[in-house]
């Protein structure tokens, strides 16, 4: 619920006398309520004081005793009243008119004293829903702070009416509340206020109306205060439909559990009724044979004592079976019943015991996963592992051979080298070189200079024309060359 209020202090009073009070109370069931109240303190009557204090004790009364729960709520609303009629008696010559509005989830509820009025706002109408208390002379004929009123001896608490509407049966949009101040005709307040329901904003309505209120006080000279309260009620309306559907689908709902218990009962009826046929036509069917016998009794009289004796007793007899077979029947339902229990239990065991299997297995089964994922990943990492070292022994072989390449492709063009090698490397070299002399240091070997004849082949090659001994030389040296290669690739093999 949204309220709008709306106040014009008129031109005779510093303050308005006028008061207005908009409050949400919580009764017993926390459901929201909304208090809605207008009040015009009486003139030369301490009205401004009056009309302050006699919402706010109502408004504090109310919001306690509805939280409390458990009353009336029209007598709690006039014990409201007569609250705040007593504290203004308290205070030296304190009158007001009073106009109330509660709003229940269910009803609204209405109280009226005095001059003041309240409509009910509808898409397409108002309705004046007060009636003008006054005296002949213009005043109010009833207020709150009243001794007594002329004409009517009862004390406030009786004299005071509590109005009660549902709101389900009132397609109410909103709900208007004026002081006396409000001087604009009936047609002029329904073409303001009937623009609300229709989408019209409710502020700017009130404040149009108290333009035109203004206007039309001033060319009749009028200094009366005004106070308007709008309640916009269009929210309220639809939660209570809303929850008339919810209440509707669960009351659907709670009969078709009761049709299905209906139609249980109906079927068990139904199966004591057969038993009940059946127990009527072996009552019969024992009346027939006792007829039977009577009519063999009544012809044959001797020995019919002792028939009859023996039938009883055979009556007796099938009547102690019977009571036997129910008992039976009745503990064998029983110990189907704590069989059909235990079953139940050992099921729920059984259950049981295989879920914790399961989460045994399943975690077992998780630890052998997380296991073999971290095995398989020593494993490839340690292979991986393996795979450089082999390609960066692999790139050292392959280094260290083009080094060794380089430097005896140096020692064939009469360069001498040093070659860093180990003892074992040097003592092999040494069956291919005759070339190597020692070094200082021990894991080195020195190829010296070529020989006389390689000189010459090269610079024969270089400066003479090729002869048969150049050519013998040339092949030579290359063989000694060629040999040293293989025999040095061989080896580092």
């Amino acid at each position: 619920m949204i309220t709008y209020t709306k106040e014009v202090p008129g031109r005779a009073h510093e303050r308005s006398e006028d008061s207005s009070l908009e409050a949400i109370l919580n009764n017993s069931s926390q459901k929201e309520w909304g208090l809605y109240m207008v009040a015009d303190g009486l003139t030369a009557h301490n009205g401004t004081k009056a009309s302050h204090t006699a919402l706010a004790v109502i408004r504090n009364y109310l919001a306690d005793n509805l939280k409390k729960g458990g009353g009336v709520v029209k007598e709690i609303i006039k014990e409201a009243v007569v609250l705040a009629n007593e504290k203004l008696q308290d205070i030296t010559v304190s009158c007001t008119t009073l106009d109330l509005i509660l709003v229940s989830p269910d009803n609204i509820y209405l109280t009226h004293l005095g001059d003041s009025r309240i409509y009910f706002v509808y898409n397409d109408s108002l309705e004046l829903m007060t009636e003008d208390q006054i005296t002949s002379f213009g005043a109010p004929a009833d207020y709150v702070g009243s001794t007594f009123v002329e004409g009517d001896s009862r004390p406030i608490g009786e004299r005071l009416v509590v109005k009660q509407y549902q709101l389900s049966e009132y397609n109410i949009s909103g709900i208007y509340l004026e002081t006396d101040g409000v001087i604009l005709k009936e047609e002029e307040k329904e073409r303001f206020l009937l623009q609300i329901p229709q989408g019209a904003n409710p502020k700017k309505i009130l404040d149009q109306m108290a333009t035109e209120i203004q206007s039309v006080k001033r060319r009749q000279s009028d200094i009366d205060d005004v106070t308007m309260l709008y309640v916009d009620l269009e929210d309220v309306v639809e939660r209570e439909r809303l929850n008339k559907e919810k209440e509707k689908v669960v009351l659907v709902e709670e009969k078709k559990q009761i049709e299905i218990s209906r139609d249980k009962l109906i079927l068990e009826k139904s199966k004591i009724m057969q038993e009940r046929d059946d127990y009527q036509r072996e009552l019969q069917d024992a009346n027939d044979r006792i007829r039977l016998l009577n009519d063999k009794i009544a012809k044959n009289e001797d020995g019919t004592n002792d028939k009859i004796a023996d039938f009883e007793e055979q009556l007796n007899r099938q009547s102690t079976t019977i009571e036997q077979l129910e008992i039976r029947y009745d503990r064998d339902i029983s110990k189907e019943k704590e069989k059909y229990s235990e079953l139940e239990k050992k099921h729920d065991r059984e259950i049981k015991m295989l879920n914790d299997r399961y989460e045994l297995k399943k975690t077992k089964y998780e630890k052998d996963i997380e296991n073999i994922k971290q095995n398989n990943s020593l494993s490839i990492n340690r292979l991986i592992d393996n795979l450089r070292n082999m390609r960066e022994t692999k790139k050292k072989i392959e280094n260290d051979k083009t080094e060794l390449e380089r430097k005896l492709s140096e020692v064939y063009n009469n360069s001498p080298v040093i070659i860093e090698t180990s003892d074992q490397q040097k003592a092999q070299l040494s069956q291919y070189l005759g070339l190597i002399q020692k070094t200082d240091d021990t894991n080195k070997i020195f190829v010296g200079k070529m020989t006389d004849s390689q000189k010459a082949y090269r610079n024969v090659v270089k400066e003479e024309k090729p002869t048969a001994q150049n050519q013998q030389t040339e092949q030579t040296s290359q063989k000694w060359y060629t040999n040293i290669l293989t025999r040095y690739k061989k080896w580092t093999l």
